[in-house]
């Protein structure tokens, strides 16, 4: 069987084969922790027994025993408990690490899908939910299983009656939870779903807040937070309550057990059938096994949680990849041209379209722009040439190679992008303009500045390269945002560049020195721009016009601008939005 058809619960046992040994170690410190607790009650009983009837040798040696004894199981629990919490959290740390590396080579087409919130709640909260069944119930399961048999062998033993009454009571403390864990396991699923929405909208409004904040709307969002709470918390009481009468059942199982054996063993006390002595050491014995099974069956109440949790986690991993790495070998040197040939492509099999044989070259140094209305497919030519999708049909090559040739990290060092709204990362200056290439030494890091121009502004900062800039980069402004995009993309001197209209929605200084920059960028590498802006479409090499998908026309700006209607219309659109913003 595929091992993405197991059950989950299943799946997460065989997480752990990198670890057997440790797992290994862990159940054998379990087994000495319960062992010694076994070892010490039993000790304990039979001197109780013997001190009742009359037989205790002298006290001495047993207290001394029995002193032993405690000390071994309070090392063994101490041992027990911190070396099973040390494994759980590493295989969920690893966890961790996977759903993000599962993550990669999704995005950004799975991203795009799903909302971040409901992302960070998988990665974090679900994971988070998962540890409990590696610390608290797989290993401790196990031990509780081993325990009760060696209780009945004892008990085979020394009351063989008694494993007639204790083995049912036994059974019975498994079958209800399994049997509950299976109608309950849906309630578990409405609870994580729950979270993740909530954790989504959290996110998600603590991100705009500046905006809801601007346009009056932080009371309102505010209101919505706290309904979706309030859904999340109904379901948990609804899951919750679920969970109390699971435990009220296993608690009245516990208690009709123990009291049967404790009648039953009295019984034989009674008739001769079971030695004095022997009765406390009998009814401790079971009263530890009762108590170990019951311990698991009250944790294994939450696993529904934990099944939950990991059904949402296992989704993530389980995603197929759309973009699959077909080689490891890099083609070496080429020439940067970009070709492509009849590409058609839809984001899904049941959409329209994006792009429909659209067919169109970039020379070595030439520049390109890709124009049209919102909606015509130019970013969606950016993506494929990242190949963050592959096309459905034709091909799109790179210095005459298809890109499905390309190990993919190779691929993307040989393209540049700077989008029109770069994202920084609440690290160090320095950090972020080292995004492509962390190897870069301090002068490159400097130059690469110095030409996006944005080295003066860098200085000026509290800690200049070493200054933290804001989530997002809050603290600049969009003008420098821009700039250090453009130095991260010198940084990577790639030989192709793609800009996503760097210049747009800037002030006019910002947009003169992002200007300038961009004008250093472009020398010498073969440019792809998104353009929108008729002073961007007019220094471009050449135009290529997209509509509904399809290039209808290609050219230099002035012939375009002569011969095609569409063209025309595209440029007079520009020309009235650029007075209105006038």
């Amino acid at each position: 069987m595929n091992e993405r058809q197991l059950p989950p619960l299943l799946r997460l046992v065989l997480c752990l084969r990198p670890r057997w040994p440790l797992i290994a170690l862990a159940l054998l410190l379990a087994l000495l922790n319960q062992g010694a607790g076994l070892a010490l009650a039993a000790a304990s009983a039979l001197l109780v027994g013997a001190i009742v009837t009359g037989t205790a040798p002298a006290l001495t040696g047993p207290v001394l025993g029995i002193t032993g004894l405690a000390v071994l199981k309070a090392l063994f629990s101490w041992l027990d408990q911190w070396y099973l919490h040390w494994v759980a959290i590493g295989v969920v740390a690893t966890l961790w690490a996977e759903a993000y590396l599962a993550l990669e080579p999704l995005a950004p087409a799975f991203t795009l899908r799903r909302r971040s919130g409901d992302l960070v709640a998988t990665m974090l909260a679900d994971v988070d939910q998962i540890q409990p069944f590696y610390s608290r119930v797989l290993v401790p399961a196990t031990v509780a299983a081993l325990l009760s048999f060696v209780v009945l062998g004892v008990l085979l033993v020394v009351a063989p009656v008694l494993v007639l009454v204790l083995l049912p009571v036994l059974l019975v403390l498994v079958i209800v939870p399994l049997h509950r864990w299976r109608a309950g396991l849906p309630l578990a699923q409405r609870v994580r779903e729950q979270q993740g929405l909530v954790t989504a909208h959290l996110l998600d409004s603590i991100q705009g807040l500046r905006e809801l904040t601007a346009f009056g709307r932080a009371q309102a969002r505010g209101e919505e937070v706290a309904a979706k709470s309030r859904g999340l918390a109904a379901a948990q009481i609804h899951h919750q309550r679920y969970g109390g009468v699971t435990a009220a059942m296993t608690d009245a199982v516990i208690a009709g057990g123990s009291f049967a054996v404790a009648l039953v063993g009295l019984l034989l006390v009674a008739q001769g059938a079971l030695a004095p002595r022997y009765l406390p050491l009998v009814l401790l014995l079971v009263f530890t096994a009762l108590r170990a099974v019951a311990e698991v069956a009250d944790v294994a109440r939450n696993v529904t949680q934990v099944a939950a949790a990991a059904q949402r986690y296992f989704a993530v991993i389980d995603e197929p990849v759309l973009v699959q790495e077909r080689t490891s070998v890099s083609p070496g040197p080429l020439l940067p041209t970009i070709e492509f040939d009849r590409v058609t492509f839809r984001y899904a099999p049941e959409q329209p379209p994006v792009l429909r044989a659209v067919s169109f070259q970039v020379a070595p140094g030439e520049t390109v722009a890709l124009v049209g209305h919102s909606g015509a497919g130019k970013s969606t030519c950016v993506n494929l040439l990242l190949r963050f999708w592959d096309p459905e049909e034709g091909s799109i090559r790179l210095g005459g190679v298809d890109l499905r040739n390309f190990p993919l990290d190779d691929l993307r060092r040989r393209i540049a992008v700077v989008p029109q709204e770069p994202y920084l990362f609440r690290l160090t200056v320095r950090e972020n303009l080292r995004l492509g290439r962390p190897e870069a030494s301090e002068s490159e890091v400097e130059q690469a500045a110095r030409e996006a121009n944005i080295h003066d502004v860098i200085l000026s900062l509290p800690a200049g390269y070493d200054t933290v800039v804001g989530e997002r980069g809050i603290t600049l402004s969009g003008g420098e945002r821009q700039r250090i995009a453009i130095a991260r993309a010198l940084l990577l001197d790639a030989p192709v560049l793609v800009l996503d209209e760097a210049t747009s929605n800037l002030d006019s200084e910002n947009e003169r020195l992002v200007g300038e920059a961009i004008t250093r960028l472009m020398v010498g590498r073969t440019t792809l721009v998104i353009a929108h802006r008729l002073a961007t479409i007019q220094r471009a090499d050449r135009v290529v016009l997209l509509e509904q998908g399809q290039v209808v026309a290609s050219g230099r700006h002035e012939e375009l601008l002569a011969t095609t209607p569409a063209y025309q219309r595209l440029v007079r659109q520009q020309l009235a939005a650029a007075r209105r913003l006038a």
